[in-house]
């Protein structure tokens, strides 16, 4: 679907537990950012990321109200989960 979704998934995944300190989160992102230079021309990439994120920020808000409200959709954590692997 967008080039860039591998590298934001290995993004995620290395991140340290939190709270995570500024200057190592500056780093990774750095570095995803670096390795991304090479996969489309910079508008391109700035469009991609923004969708991703905010995919991400959407998916992540989901299952807040999921686990906070689970009277809501009568979904529970697992379903957080399989909407995340919706990525």
């Amino acid at each position: 679907m967008v080039a860039l979704q591998p590298l934001l998934a290995s993004l995620l995944d290395s991140l340290p537990p939190s709270p995570i300190e500024k200057e190592k989160l500056d780093e990774v992102v750095a570095h995803t950012l670096h390795e991304s230079r090479d996969k489309s021309s910079p508008e391109n990439r700035k469009v991609q990321w923004e969708y991703l994120l905010k995919h991400d920020v959407f998916l992540l808000a989901v299952c807040f109200v999921i686990v906070k409200r689970p009277d809501i959709l009568n979904f529970n954590k697992q379903n957080c989960r399989l909407l995340k692997g919706l990525r």
